[in-house]
């Protein structure tokens, strides 16, 4: 039987939700898959929610990580009363670092962060407030996010290393992308996929692209190779689309 299918299969089973709480007492939900001491959190973008993540989390849980999706306050599982305003977006970074001290909690003994979009830039803003996170990507970057400036945080972010992945196709991201590449101060990799998808879509457009993240999180930006995915023998296209399933900031799922 396709040791990939079965892979998917037992992380399956081993997803599920979970409730956690954000530094000002914000109730969250997340999507937690898989099992072991390498910790990666994963960060929808704006309008979009953990379900997002579906099956990219399940892929990373085959290749041995301990995958947390989180919803961000106002989206998803994380409602507010009302619409998110700037002041929201300045503390969802701790909704992050508080999905890295869950995985932690649960003998993750590091953490990495992937970000889509928008949530790259909160996911580089936890980053720079939580020394512990080993490393970060940021699939289709924004240079901003309501207030968040993903310049200043990677100042702070220091010398650890830094994935950043966009479309050629898309013009938005591949500026920022390479924008953004050279105020890195660590390791870096800037991989520009062909095509015009954006966000979490990248991993079905970019049939390689597992491999290069899974490559990355084992420690390839230490010039070792780790291990590589094991679906990167997959075509990405067999995943179908990724719609969302979130709702946007604000709005009652």
């Amino acid at each position: 039987m396709n040791a990939f299918l079965i892979a998917l299969w037992t992380t399956a089973a081993l997803a599920g939700p979970v409730k956690l709480k954000s530094a000002d007492g914000t109730a969250l939900g997340a999507i937690e898959s898989g099992t072991g001491t390498k910790g990666v959190v994963l960060v929808h973008g704006e309008g979009k929610s953990a379900a997002d993540w579906q099956s990219v989390a399940g892929r990373l849980a085959g290749n041995g990580f301990h995958v947390l999706a989180i919803d961000l306050r106002g989206s998803g599982t994380s409602p507010l009363s009302a619409a998110a305003t700037d002041t929201d977006w300045a503390r969802m970074p701790d909704d992050v670092v508080a999905a890295a001290a869950w995985l932690r909690g649960k003998g993750a003994t590091e953490v990495t962060l992937i970000g889509a979009e928008t949530g790259g830039a909160v996911a580089v803003a936890a980053a720079a407030a939580d020394p512990a996170v080993v490393s970060v990507t940021i699939v289709s970057p924004a240079v901003t996010a309501h207030g968040l400036k993903i310049t200043d945080a990677l100042t702070a972010y220091g010398k650890r290393p830094l994935l950043l992945v966009a479309a050629s196709g898309d013009t938005l991201a591949s500026k920022a992308a390479g924008l953004l590449e050279p105020r890195a101060l660590g390791p870096k990799l800037l991989r520009l996929s062909e095509g015009k998808s954006s966000g979490v879509s990248l991993f079905v457009t970019d049939p390689d692209l597992d491999a290069v993240v899974v490559g990355w999180l084992n420690g390839s930006w230490k010039g070792e190779e780790g291990p590589r995915s094991t679906a990167a023998s997959v075509k990405a296209p067999e995943l179908g689309p990724i719609d969302t399933k979130g709702s946007k900031l604000g709005e009652t799922p």
